[in-house]
């Protein structure tokens, strides 16, 4: 619970409103979990705005490479 509260903290001191922010026990016993995935939304918007957008690409996934045939062969399966 300590770490939740730790990022709702840093998220309203990046910016979020308070309306804008799930409560602790919207996650912890996943109670409300539209307004976990808002309370993200909310935080990506800001950060897009800010330009300050995460390289998400900088490391390379040890599941992406060529001789992982289970990694490829999920990747060109259909969505059932």
């Amino acid at each position: 619970m300590e770490n939740i509260g730790t990022f709702l903290s840093g998220c309203e001191d990046y910016g979020l409103k308070k309306t804008d922010l799930f409560q602790t026990v919207d996650l912890y016993e996943a109670q409300n979990i539209p307004q976990v995935i808002a309370t993200i939304h909310a935080l990506g918007r800001r950060v897009s705005r800010e330009g300050n957008l995460p390289l998400l690409h900088s490391a390379p996934c040890p599941l992406a490479t060529t001789d992982n045939w289970a990694f490829h062969h999920h990747l060109s399966k259909p969505p059932v």
